[in-house]
């Protein structure tokens, strides 16, 4: 009987210990995963743009997009988690994007000082300002449309609506105004 116990506890310690350097085996492998080629794409709004970067060095087996999801990446000196991960459909291929919102001066422009253009109907009042320091006019719809500014004291999160005039972005507000009759 006392020969069976140690048997047993003999193929108990095989087994654990065979579980043991799998697990760190694995671990080993997923340790070699890494983001590489980080690239900014473009504004997805104001103050927020988009990264991509591919997936490395996935071990056969393992599922690339679980540690998409699962592996941070450092983009301005933080760690960040991607909001999407893309199957790109070679071979375990991944891309994950990036929606960042800290330190994004390119997709910071700022408002000049907003023109009175005086009453378009009743009740209400035209401002027009323009878009500076824009750096990519691919993106200035978006950007424009969510650049915030204040106007005669009041806070407004995006014009009403904006237009490309010559090499300009210009904002255009709406706004109710009772002197407007």
């Amino acid at each position: 009987m006392q020969e069976e116990h140690r048997k047993w506890d003999r193929e108990r310690w095989e087994k654990e210990e065979k579980e043991r350097r799998e697990q760190e085996e694995e671990a080993r492998k997923r340790a070699s995963i890494a983001w590489v080629g980080l690239e900014p794409g473009h504004c997805l709004r104001y103050r927020l743009k988009e990264y991509t970067a591919t997936l490395s060095h996935v071990p056969l087996g393992v599922d690339a997009i679980e540690q998409c999801w699962n592996k941070s990446i450092e983009i301005h000196g933080r760690q960040w988690l991607p909001s999407q991960c893309e199957d790109q459909g070679l071979c375990g291929r991944v891309t994950g994007h990036w929606q960042v919102d800290m330190n994004e001066l390119s997709c910071t422009p700022t408002w000049g000082y907003p023109t009175d253009k005086g009453c378009v109907e009743s009740g209400i009042r035209r401002y027009e300002n323009r878009l500076e320091n824009l750096q990519d006019l691919s993106d200035w719809p978006i950007i424009c449309r969510t650049a915030p500014t204040n106007i005669g004291g009041t806070w407004y999160e995006g014009p009403t609506s904006c237009e490309h005039w010559g090499n300009e972005i210009w904002g255009i507000w709406l706004i109710n105004d009772d002197a407007c009759r």
